[in-house]
């Protein structure tokens, strides 16, 4: 629980071609980049999973991450970064993502 910088290093470190498991981990790393402070680079990371993956099931993956988050009481202000994200998905929920946030 709380090591961010290892969950970047091991999401860095893995190849991929499984696309729900890219997801899995390009969502994991943005969430980890959140709560190091890192929010641009967790932005660029949650836009592209957004548009390389279904976005109903990246919002729900995102909301069952949340409640997790809760449950372990983690920082309030960095879940609601994810919370401010989340929101932003849902409105853009039809469209590809390449536009500013």
């Amino acid at each position: 629980r709380g090591d961010f910088e290892g969950a970047i290093k091991v999401s860095d470190e893995v190849v991929v071609f499984n696309k729900n498991i890219k997801k899995f981990i390009m969502i994991t790393k943005a969430h980890a980049l959140i709560f190091l402070d890192r929010i641009e680079e967790a932005k660029a990371l949650y836009k592209n999973a957004i548009n390389d993956s279904n976005k109903d099931e990246i919002i729900e993956d995102i909301q069952s991450d949340i409640k997790d988050f809760k449950k372990l009481n983690f920082p309030a202000e960095k879940i609601a970064h994810i919370e401010e994200i989340l929101n932003l998905i849902k409105q853009r929920k039809e469209t590809k993502w390449n536009e500013e946030w």
